[in-house]
């Protein structure tokens, strides 16, 4: 349990959208003059590694790296992010160029991400404890932005563009090496007899063809994407948060504290849910405090509405993240836990990196307005309601705790 939460914390609070989010923003806008649309393209596509999360868990399921199926994995890419973190923070004179050394430094944590999701899937099954792991991820991601916030603010405002996205760098860096030695110290893990390449191809193959002997992965992997692939009005919130509102980065980090605050209660409420409601109707309410929760965007014009507003959606998105973490935990095959839980976190990931792009394409190709964007997801949010009783039983129907 420690690694794997000491691994969430890597892989939330350490990464670029967290505690580098605001500072890497900073260069953008005001180093490059990147406009609304490039900045999204820019977050969307060095994401893009996260695409490769299936073969990474098809290595970690099927050829173990130095006689484990984890542990080795974990050491080496965590070791890489904390170098890969520095390099992209000495290269900010170009947009492409930070965008190639963006896209390696996410290929590590992709890595990472995908070995503890493994560990994620292997210890719910084994104490059917999906929801509590969820419960605790969601804890975890909320400390993220209750911390990163206010963090990736401050640097992004004291030290500048440059210097911010340096100081960011050197904290990611501590938190992947605490990873590392945190993998040494305490992940232990039997060693495996080497296995000759054809027998490992045989694995490989084995591990591929029973994705497809699951078809409640690929429900999961459609309604996950559904979800997410909503266009957001994230990256157009943040230009009306520093150019109509006059909001500074740290006040914007500020904003990010309140939403990891409220998420935790958020996580708290999910976690008395899970135990008494079925994943149906966990999901069902997720979905319907979403589509209301946009509603307050219509009213995002001062610092206090902005504040009431980021708690209220700290809550409802950790109630809608939350069930859709348990779908994925519950849908992935067993003895492909690494593959199967890659491939889902693989679309989440890619899927809800577009987002924000497609709002901003919206927004810019077709000018479609920010209230626009808003009613949009209003509406879709709520039409997905009438998806999730047509889900499978077998994974909507148990409550926690129930095999």
């Amino acid at each position: 349990m420690t690694i794997i939460s000491v691994g969430l914390i890597a892989t939330t609070l350490g990464t670029v959208t967290s505690i580098g989010e605001l500072p890497l923003t900073n260069v953008l806008m005001n180093q490059l003059g990147c406009d609304p649309e490039k900045v999204s393209r820019f977050f969307w596509l060095m994401t893009i590694p996260w695409a490769f999360k299936p073969l990474a868990g098809l290595l970690s399921d099927s050829i173990p790296l130095c006689g484990t199926r984890r542990r080795h994995y974990i050491l080496c890419a965590s070791a890489i992010a904390a170098a890969l973190w520095f390099v992209l923070a000495w290269v900010t004179a170009s947009y492409f160029i930070m965008l190639a050394a963006a896209m390696m430094l996410y290929a590590s944590f992709m890595l990472v991400s995908t070995v503890i999701g493994a560990l994620i899937v292997e210890e719910g099954r084994r104490n059917a404890a999906t929801g509590r792991l969820t419960s605790l991820r969601s804890v975890i991601v909320n400390i993220s932005y209750l911390v990163g916030g206010p963090v990736s603010g401050l640097l992004a405002t004291r030290f500048g563009p440059t210097g911010g996205l340096r100081m960011a760098a050197g904290f990611g860096s501590l938190i992947f090496l605490c990873l590392w030695i945190a993998s040494f110290l305490l992940l232990r893990e039997s060693r495996i007899p080497r296995v000759p390449v054809g027998q490992t191809v045989r694995n490989a193959g084995r591990n591929i063809a029973g994705l497809f002997k699951y078809p409640t992965l690929w429900v999961a992997v459609g309604f996950i994407s559904l979800v997410l692939a909503i266009p957001s009005y994230a990256t157009l919130l943040t230009f009306k948060q520093r150019e109509q509102l006059g909001f500074s980065f740290q006040q914007i980090g500020y904003l990010r504290l309140t939403f990891g605050v409220f998420g935790l209660l958020g996580a708290v409420a999910f976690r008395i849910m899970c135990g008494r409601l079925s994943l149906r109707w966990t999901l069902t309410i997720g979905l319907i405090i979403l589509s209301l929760g946009n509603l307050a965007y219509f009213f995002y014009n001062s610092m206090p509405a902005a504040f009431c507003i980021e708690a209220l959606y700290g809550i409802m998105l950790t109630l809608i993240q939350a069930p859709l973490f348990d779908l994925a935990a519950r849908s992935t095959p067993k003895g492909s836990e690494a593959l199967g839980y890659g491939l889902i976190m693989a679309v989440w990931s890619n899927v809800q990196q577009f987002a924000p792009w497609f709002g901003s394409t919206l927004n810019q190709t077709f000018h479609v307005s920010l209230n626009g964007l808003i009613w949009i997801n209003v509406v879709a949010s709520m039409a997905l309601v009438a998806v999730v009783p047509l889900m499978p039983r077998s994974i909507m129907s148990r409550r926690e705790g129930e095999h």
